[in-house]
């Protein structure tokens, strides 16, 4: 058959690839395999883009509601607790020599007693030391020398800094309506928000994922504003105090609605200083 791929042609084209290889120069090859290391890397950077590219923002709608009490905002920064007890101790070693070590605080630390028990240990052969240094015998004869001396090593503690905190914003509504109409707005009010907060199912591959909230306290620039958002919670409450309905539609007279936000990105500097 016309196209069919056999030992034979396979073999011609084999040869023929080789011939055109053969009577190429070196200029020519190095040139060749620039060109395709070129295209590969013009390739790889249009995939690198398009990963990197954001995603078009689709306006879905606003929502105008009052202002709530006991609206925190917070500002956390996480640190982490080390010591320098190496570095200090390099330190002290360069700037003073070897005599700073020779102290009995030094010498009695559970370090250079984990230390020296276990090089004696291995030179008596035994391991009644070791055993001894593994019953807690350095922390004994710290807390010892401590007791009747008053030293013991500087733990030469501090603090490094790891990473700003994403902040969680908690909104409290009550909202009580007059009419069938007011009811059913509350209705659709609470529908925008959950629906909002859930992702998109596309398939069984991809979804969608939920939408970003842009939040604004109109009339109030000396407050601290709010940077874009996700819905991480909706909480609903049906008649948190009463047991009333209306008659026409049995919606409940009273309702109570919590969402919680959660910003996407963490705050620096600069961003307080843009009012956020």
């Amino acid at each position: 058959m016309r196209g069919e791929l056999t030992k034979n042609n396979l073999g011609q084209m084999f040869f023929k690839e080789k011939q055109t290889l053969d009577n190429m120069s070196a200029s020519d090859i190095k040139s060749g395999s620039a060109a395709v290391a070129k295209a590969g890397g013009e390739v790889a950077l249009d995939y690198i883009k398009e990963l990197t590219t954001k995603a078009s923002r689709k306006y879905v709608g606003s929502v105008s509601l009052y202002m709530p009490t006991d609206i925190q905002i917070a500002d956390t920064m996480l640190y982490n607790e080390d010591t320098r007890q190496f570095a200090a101790g390099a330190n002290e070693l360069i700037t003073t020599g070897a005599n700073a070590f020779n102290n009995a605080a030094v010498k009695a630390s559970k370090q250079a007693i984990t230390l020296g028990s276990a090089v004696l240990g291995r030179a008596a052969g035994s391991g009644i030391i070791g055993a001894l240094a593994g019953y807690g015998l350095g922390d004994i004869v710290s807390d010892e020398m401590q007791r009747s001396t008053g030293q013991m090593l500087n733990p030469n503690e501090f603090i490094s800094y790891q990473s700003t905190g994403l902040r969680n914003f908690t909104f409290n509504y009550v909202l009580l309506p007059d009419s069938e109409s007011e009811s059913n707005q509350i209705t659709g009010l609470i529908k925008l928000f959950r629906k909002a907060a859930h992702a998109t199912k596309n398939s069984q591959i991809t979804i969608t994922v939920p939408d970003q909230v842009i939040v604004s306290f109109h009339g109030a620039r000396d407050m601290i504003q709010l940077p874009p958002c996700v819905i991480e919670s909706v909480n609903v409450t049906y008649n948190p105090n009463v047991s009333s309905f209306f008659k026409q539609n049995n919606s409940p007279v009273e309702v109570g609605l919590s969402i919680t936000l959660k910003e996407l990105v963490p705050l620096y500097a600069d961003d307080v200083e843009g009012g956020f």
